[in-house]
């Protein structure tokens, strides 16, 4: 038996692994037909992974679709014995395992004590060092680059690097440099980064002149420019649903394209491109995704079925049990639905949302207004809204109601908030009724953005406000920046009271390059009397003044002052001469 040791890296926590509950007692499961390249045969041994690491198991997965292997992960210890049962026994196995974090300790005494024979045994301190250690195996010259923060784009990414023979690494600030020793020491033919990435990873593969797939940071978005490149390698006219939060042998196998829906509901963006492909149907992975299969299938038309369980047993009938499933990391929310109110004078609906975490959000609020248990009417947003982190929202949302509508009645909203990382990302959802109060008030509040700075010592934003008017004017601000071509918000603090000059202040670093890309700015305030319900808004663009010190001395004026200074020294130096002469 030949045992593998990866150097030990300190930094993955094990993630929350357990079975999706199993909520149907049946389960169509479609069987496509093979793949090509190194998919399409099931030779040598079999993996098996044994990691409370997901980028352990995904890698171990990858290696093993590449070389025409079949796979196995262990998710908990009753399923890890369950594993046994259904694996091959005339096959020898090739065990991936963490040495910080396995599911279950001792799992190979156990699978020999089964009867299998051990070939090798791959030892994971570290699942970014072992997808690099696993890449001098896999003979590919084209590689795909993603950071693992965004789990859902290696799910993405997965059956593309299968047809295309590719190989996914994962890339951060941290680890740049080993990916960059990495690629030096083999031949690249193309490198493809996917995703948001940090600076320091496109800046140190810009030497591979490297394909770019991130439109807005949206998943979405993003997700449909990959199963695009895998449909020109392979076309297909079936496609897996799923929404990227988890790994399963379906998804990852390479048979078909993968599309993202939410839970919720499918984006306009997706129900647009299945509504334009040459897809008939296909197979939806995931027991909570109800809400939007129906929507695909009504808007759609396609046929799909939904893959709920497996049977597994060795004769007579067998039970159906739960997938495999691996959940991944994602980004976790604490986004809420605080209060409401109706305001008479204004003829509004005022919403009150909260995002308590320590990111910001992009919302979209759908308000059913109700009079008693009947319905008046329903408004919203018609485009995401973007939630400060640590703070709070307010929306009004116009609309006229008859006081005799009113009289006497119980008004209540039903409120449902769609909110996620980014404006086209809202894969979360929130919902809850509130009984709305009257109020009768007029927010005369007033404000003036006078200027947008950033500080290049203290990689500091500050925006400079305003009031001018004789109420108290409560405001929070974002700035709106173009970074590498995709939109970046950073908050500026929590509210303030702005009296005659206000700066909010938020730390974010740029570059030069990022200086350059952003001459102005679009400076975002949500202001009102109220500092809980800041129902007021205004968008300016402003131009970015740039400083350089603890004492903000700005260094755009001083250098048009220094060139201004030498270009008057040198047109008296040149009269003298010629005067001379």
């Amino acid at each position: 038996m030949k045992t593998e040791t990866i150097k030990p890296e300190n930094r993955y926590d094990r993630p929350e692994v357990k079975n999706r509950a199993l909520c149907m007692l049946a389960a169509l499961i479609l069987i496509v037909g093979g793949g090509i390249g190194a998919v399409s045969a099931q030779t040598g041994d079999q993996v098996v992974i044994n990691s409370g690491d997901w980028i352990d198991v995904y890698t171990g997965i990858c290696h093993a679709n590449l070389h025409g292997m079949d796979s196995y992960f262990v998710t908990g210890q009753t399923q890890g014995h369950t594993l046994a049962r259904v694996m091959d026994p005339t096959k020898a196995v090739t065990l991936i395992e963490s040495d910080i974090i396995p599911i279950m300790p001792g799992y190979q005494d156990y699978l020999e004590s089964e009867g299998f024979t051990i070939s090798k045994v791959i030892k994971s301190a570290g699942g970014r060092k072992l997808a690099l250690e696993l890449g001098r195996e896999s003979g590919t010259t084209r590689f795909i680059v993603i950071d693992d923060a965004y789990g859902y784009n290696a799910i993405s990414v997965a059956p593309y690097s299968i047809v295309s023979t590719s190989w996914v690494i994962f890339a951060d600030r941290e680890n740049i440099n080993e990916v960059n020793n990495f690629l030096r020491g083999r031949t690249v033919s193309g490198v493809t980064i996917v995703g948001q990435v940090d600076r320091s990873v496109s800046e140190n593969l810009a030497r591979y002149n490297p394909e770019i797939i991130n439109e807005k940071n949206d998943r979405f978005r993003n997700n449909i420019a990959v199963v695009d490149r895998y449909l020109a390698v392979k076309p297909s006219n079936e496609v897996i649903i799923t929404n990227g939060e988890f790994i399963e042998e379906e998804i990852m196998s390479g048979r078909t394209p993968v599309i993202f829906i939410n839970r919720n509901s499918a984006s306009d963006t997706t129900l647009d491109y299945v509504k334009e492909s040459s897809f008939v149907g296909g197979t939806i992975i995931g027991n909570d995704l109800a809400n939007a299969v129906k929507i695909l299938k009504d808007q759609t038309g396609l046929v799909f079925f939904i893959k709920l369980g497996q049977g597994r047993g060795t004769g007579g009938f067998s039970g159906v049990e739960a997938l495999d499933m691996f959940n991944l990391p994602k980004y976790e929310f604490d986004v809420t639905i605080l209060s409401g109110n109706y305001n008479t004078m204004t003829n509004s609906v005022n919403i009150e949302y909260g995002n308590l975490g320590s990111m910001g959000a992009f919302g979209k609020g759908t308000v059913d207004l109700y009079a008693d248990d009947k319905l008046l009417t329903t408004i919203g947003d018609t485009e995401p809204f973007f939630l400060s982190p640590e703070t709070t929202t307010g929306r009004a949302y116009q609309t006229a109601l008859d006081a005799a509508v009113m009289s006497g009645k119980t008004l209540r909203a039903h409120v449902f908030l769609e909110y996620g990382e980014s404006s086209g990302s809202l894969t979360e959802a929130i919902e809850t009724d509130i009984l709305l109060g009257t109020t009768n008030f007029s927010d005369s509040s007033r404000l003036h953005i006078i200027r947008a700075v950033y500080n290049t010592q203290l990689e500091q934003f500050s925006v400079v406000l305003t009031n001018p008017g004789n109420t108290r004017c409560f405001a929070s601000a974002e700035v709106e920046l173009s970074i590498e071509g995709r939109p970046e918000f950073v908050s500026l603090g929590i509210p303030a009271e702005v009296t005659d000059e206000t700066t909010l202040k938020g730390r974010f670093r740029l570059t030069p390059a990022d200086l350059a890309e952003n001459p102005t700015v679009r400076v975002h305030v949500h202001y009102g009397e109220h500092e809980n319900m800041r129902i007021n808004s205004l968008t300016e663009e402003h131009a970015l003044e740039v400083y350089g010190g603890i004492n903000e001395l700005p260094i755009v004026p001083i250098l048009v002052s220094v060139i201004s200074i030498l270009v008057v020294l040198l047109g008296a130096v040149l009269f003298v001469r010629k005067k001379n002469e």
